[in-house]
């Protein structure tokens, strides 16, 4: 689609459907979290702090 075709079709769709609103995601507070966080506009769960007295976290094994 050339540029022509771009702007024909963005007013098409304004008269269908009504002004386009460029709305921004508010930006993270996790400034460091993965990009998919990033991407949707979530925030990523908070990580408890860990305990020593906490009980040990290993997989469980599998039977075979």
């Amino acid at each position: 689609m050339d540029a022509k075709g771009a702007q024909e079709l963005a007013r098409r769709l304004d008269e269908r459907h009504g002004e386009r609103v460029d709305a921004r995601p508010e930006p993270l507070q996790a400034a460091d979290a993965a990009p998919i966080f990033h991407w949707l506009g979530i925030e990523p769960p908070r990580v408890a702090d860990v305990d020593d007295e906490a009980p040990d976290a290993s997989p469980r094994r599998r039977r075979r």
